[in-house]
């Protein structure tokens, strides 16, 4: 963790835990390019686990160990994405499940101290956010255009630790690998 002279250098960067989904940007990519300025950025299409949170140079051994250990004994998941929800000014995906990601990003606020949106918002919705526009009629308009090509499915593998530079632009500091995905279930023989 930092002290007071290390926050007060690094005041400009800032880190995030992101869950990327590129399966989602193939499809959402003309919205993200017309209204999501911080994918211009460098930041990919994903669900936040934990923002905002330290950069690369502010976690210990200690701190980087439990991240590998936290997210190596989470399995890989298949999420679905078959909704489309919107917050003020925001259209986003939601995912399925919804309680892996809530959970995971519980453990790291309690672990690390750091309230998820820096404590905004009482309830943590995961989202994957597609368009940032102030118009609720355009917001609708897109929200309908997302829906014809829902359900997107796909299997998340890692975690990645993106930090922001001094221009604005992100790049991604760290991958953390998901362990191995769990089988679904037995097969059903008789079908």
């Amino acid at each position: 963790m930092s002290g007071p002279l290390e926050a007060a250098e690094s005041t400009a960067r800032r880190g995030g835990l992101i869950v990327p989904v590129p399966e989602a940007e193939a499809v959402v990519g003309p919205w993200l390019e017309l209204y999501l300025p911080i994918w211009k950025q460098g930041v990919p299409a994903h669900v936040t686990l934990l923002f905002p949170f330290l950069t690369l140079d502010q976690l210990d051994a200690a701190a980087l160990a439990d991240l590998r250990s936290l997210f190596a004994g989470t399995p890989s998941i298949r999420v679905t994405f078959a909704e489309v929800g919107q917050f003020p000014e925001v259209v986003y995906l939601a995912p399925e499940p919804r309680d892996w990601f809530t959970s995971l990003t519980r453990t790291l606020s309690d672990r690390f101290g750091l309230l998820p949106y820096g404590g905004l918002h009482a309830e943590v919705v995961p989202h994957l956010t597609v368009a940032l526009h102030a118009d609720r009629t355009a917001q609708a308009e897109i929200a309908a255009e997302l829906r014809a090509l829902l359900p997107i499915e796909t299997t998340v593998h890692d975690v990645w630790l993106m930090e922001e530079e001094q221009d604005g632009h992100w790049h991604r500091a760290a991958t953390f690998p998901f362990g191995p995905l769990h089988p679904v279930g037995p097969v059903n023989a008789g079908r």
